[in-house]
């Protein structure tokens, strides 16, 4: 099923606008002038994607001075991964039970005070995915279409600016002009703030059928210096591990940059762009069902593609990764920091799951007994740790940070004579 916006025509008028936008070159890799890549995006205080910007760098300028918790809220619901926008806590809500539906919540950054909610009608298990300007970005399952996805711009008065309708979103990335949406057998469409599509990115074009290809983006775009950064695989039911032949493909607004084989592995985990370098966290080919899965971030050109270096390490890494210009922190076993060049700067056990850096230090949670986590700093020099802060309940994530605050969220669950069953989540804000 191919993609389609409701503010857009029909699938004939789409091809023309995209074979129109594509002159001179192959398929519909061509933007033309519509299309919009920012070369500078900024730094930002603030945590508006969900890895805190476009490149997906999951890494904020600034951090708290302490751990030390101000305020916290109880949900009865599930909550995603909180964003942070000019001092609003954004996450969405989604009930479990006979009726499934999901809410747009808003806080008070300072003080935790609701300041809105967004009832989503027509979606379910919906995820937030970015809040740019005055829209909140939201992916879920359609309602009254099975197997169907929407991505909604949600304006904050409480207004829908636009829907986008696919088969399977898979990720999307947004900057104030373009959002673009990783559609799973399709391309990265380009939508702007109309909510038109303006162009796809794909490395082979439009052959025909319902497939562009049997090429298809298989991670998160990561939008710097004027180019986007999309992990592409070719797709074989028929083949053990379904994906292979991986490429990360540069796009320009004239098209394809640059193609660079990424080697021998399973998947693309995640991808990052900042400055003259891109990262890729890849599941190796190699290793059998008894083996300790190895993983690998391999780092490109981000002007040429060119392979820099390759760090392989054993036991896997957890996505995703945390990026500044002097440096790369990754968990795996431990916790690794590397330095621009891939020199190793610091080996330490200090946390587990995926890192978020903010300010000079690097966080991540550390589960202790009873199933209670703690949030743990450590110093983005040496690995010490630095601070900590231990949660009644489940941490699912490390914290985003926004103006020298730190945002988590924690699950609740009650014990029963058969397991654990979900009560709650909360939001909590440490500084």
């Amino acid at each position: 099923m191919f993609p389609r916006s409701s503010s857009s025509t029909n699938r004939r008028t789409l091809l023309a606008g995209c074979t129109a936008l594509a002159v001179g070159l192959a398929g519909c890799s061509g933007l033309g002038e519509s299309y919009s890549i920012p070369a500078d995006l900024g730094v930002r205080s603030d945590w508006p994607h969900q890895f805190h910007d476009p490149g997906n760098t999951n890494a904020a300028p600034d951090g708290p001075d302490s751990l030390t918790e101000r305020w916290s809220r109880r949900v009865e619901a599930r909550l995603d991964r909180p964003l942070v926008l000019e001092g609003t806590v954004l996450t969405v809500a989604t009930d479990r039970g006979d009726t499934v539906h999901s809410r747009v919540l808003a806080y008070d950054a300072d003080t935790g005070d609701r300041e809105w909610r967004y009832e989503l009608d027509g979606l379910r298990r919906a995820r937030i995915v970015a809040a740019v300007g005055d829209r909140v970005y939201v992916v879920g399952d359609r309602t009254d279409a099975a197997g169907e996805q929407r991505l909604c711009a949600v304006g904050t008065d409480g207004s829908i600016a636009w829907r986008f309708d696919a088969e399977r979103i898979t990720a999307v990335a947004v900057t104030e002009a373009t959002v673009f949406a990783s559609v799973r057998h399709g391309s990265v469409v380009a939508i702007d703030g109309s909510g038109e599509t303006v162009g796809r990115l794909h490395p082979v074009g439009w052959p025909g059928g319902r497939w562009l290809s049997d090429r298809t983006p298989t991670g998160r775009p990561a939008v710097s210096g004027g180019r986007v950064f999309v992990p592409f695989a070719r797709y074989d039911a028929d083949r053990e591990n379904s994906y292979f032949q991986t490429e990360v493909v540069a796009f320009d607004t004239n098209g394809v940059a640059w193609r660079s084989a990424v080697g021998d592995v399973r998947y693309v985990e995640g991808v990052a762009a900042l400055g003259e370098s891109v990262y890729v966290l890849a599941v190796d080919q190699r290793g059998g069902p008894s083996e300790p899965r190895v993983v690998s971030l391999t780092v490109l050109d981000a002007a040429s593609g060119e392979r820099r270096w390759t760090r392989s390490v054993e036991g896997g890494l957890s996505s995703p990764l945390a990026v500044r210009e002097e440096g790369v922190t990754v968990v795996g076993s431990d916790v690794r920091t590397f330095d621009p060049d891939g020199q190793l700067r610091w080996r330490e056990a200090v946390f587990s799951g995926a890192p978020v850096v903010a300010g000079d230090r690097a966080y991540g949670r550390r589960t202790e007994s009873g199933a209670v986590d703690t949030v743990v700093a450590a110093d983005l020099e040496t690995g010490e740790p630095t601070a900590a802060h231990t949660f009644e309940h489940q941490l699912n994530r490390a914290p985003v940070f926004a103006d020298g605050r730190a945002i988590a969220r924690t699950l609740e669950y009650d014990r029963t004579g058969e397991g654990a069953e979900h009560a709650a989540d909360r939001l909590h804000m440490l500084r």
